[in-house]
């Protein structure tokens, strides 16, 4: 059997499929009582259960249909007493499918929002190590650092326009002497697709470290454990989600450039443009929401905005709108010092309330928030300082938040 979410043909044949297997097999083994209605051993909420807790409402109500129009035909009388009572089994057992669906999208999405922190933290943390490593070992004969080409990447590349791919290949040739390399990348159907090029490389699907690097989401290139008939040396994905979003393929490049560490530097680049795509698409779609704050701060309210409404899972934001400027700076030295991992700050300077600091808590309820809010006030207690204003907002409220920092909501 598959696993289904909602109401589906296939549900709907299955639960009828095994409805018809029962009442068939009941009929001709118990022909006197075939649902055992009289038996002390109630058989018929077996399959019930089974079917119902797997399927939902969507395998339960089907099957409950069709026991009821086995038990008009197989008994004198209509067993309605039974059958009200098998009736309010199912909706329950159904509940209760519904209730562990609903709490398993819940933990699934959750999961998914954590690993990619992980992967933005972890992917941060080694482009800062390799362009540490790159300004010692290359400081006067590199004309441009990792991070330096990281920045022009964040500065002029936001789109899926050529130039930007064109301008992203320009940047490896330049910095890491990629002679002759293409950039395929996804269209909107999902097709590999060539963007850039140089020497009139051209791209094959079915080459043997193209295959390997979409199996492997991994940099694969020339050794002894690669098939060296390939067209290319070097073949880096960029994986974003866990998923190949596109592929760089290297023709040609310099011997003493052709080593491990610049294929991961470039693997690293590839895999922040992704993302700066996928935040550069997410910020157009829901352009004009909160447009005041951080293109970083308005990225991950989109993200957790989307979980929220779609699995329930609830983030906080606290605006605290401070009246002078040393409450305000006492209040931001002690935010930044109790910020966990997945927490954001940012300070929003408006015209109607002056310097407001926003405080992200993901996957925070009330609970959280007050109790979080008692701490912060405890410690600026002892600085000999009350706590500012503030107002708490969730990812539904975003229009709300966006009327307080203009001045129109609370004052």
């Amino acid at each position: 059997m598959f696993r289904y979410r909602g109401l589906t043909f296939l549900a709907l044949y299955e639960s009828l499929f095994f409805a018809a297997v029962f009442i068939g097999l009941a009929f001709w083994l118990h022909g006197d009582d075939p649902f055992f209605i009289h038996s002390g051993l109630p058989v018929r909420l077996i399959p019930l259960a089974i079917v119902t807790l797997y399927f939902g409402y969507a395998g339960g109500v089907p099957y409950l249909a069709a026991m009821g129009v086995g038990m008009w035909y197989g008994y004198p009388a209509f067993p309605t007493n039974v059958f009200l009572v098998d009736t309010v089994l199912m909706l329950l057992f159904a509940e209760f499918h519904s209730y562990w669906e609903r709490r398993l999208g819940q933990l699934e999405r959750k999961e998914a929002y954590l690993h990619n922190k992980f992967t933005e933290l972890t992917t941060a943390f080694y482009m800062l190590k390799i362009s540490h490593d790159q300004l010692e070992k290359n400081y006067v004969i590199k004309p441009m650092s990792l991070r330096n080409a990281i920045g022009e990447i964040r500065s002029k590349l936001g789109d899926e326009s050529e130039e930007s791919f064109q301008l992203l290949l320009t940047l490896f040739e330049k910095n890491f002497s990629v002679q002759a390399a293409l950039i395929v990348w996804e269209d909107e159907k999902g097709t590999l697709r060539t963007r850039a090029a140089t020497q009139d490389l051209l791209f094959y699907r079915d080459d043997t470290m193209v295959e390997e690097a979409l199996e492997r989401k991994e940099p694969v290139y020339i050794s002894g454990d690669v098939d060296a008939k390939s067209h290319y040396i070097a073949v880096i994905p960029a994986v974003l989600d866990d998923k190949v979003k596109g592929l760089m393929c290297i023709g040609k490049m310099p011997f003493l450039s052709f080593n491990k560490d610049t294929l991961v530097s470039l693997a690293i680049l590839l895999d922040y443009f992704s993302f700066e795509l996928m935040r550069s698409r997410w910020l157009r779609l829901f352009a004009n929401r909160v447009d005041l704050v951080s293109t970083p701060m308005s990225f991950e309210f989109q993200r957790l905005e989307r979980i929220e409404k779609e699995h329930g899972l609830e983030s906080s934001i606290i605006a605290f709108n401070c009246r002078d400027a040393l409450s305000h700076t006492l209040l931001s030295q002690q935010i930044e010092k109790g910020l966990r991992a997945l927490d954001r700050m940012d300070v929003v300077e408006t015209k109607a309330r002056g310097k407001v600091i926003l405080v992200l808590l993901p996957f925070s309820g009330r609970a959280v928030v007050e109790g979080y809010l008692s701490r912060l006030a405890s410690l600026l207690e002892e600085e000999k300082r009350e706590l500012c204003p503030h107002v708490v907002f969730t990812m539904r409220w975003l229009p709300q938040l966006r009327e307080y920092l203009e001045g129109k909501g609370l004052q």
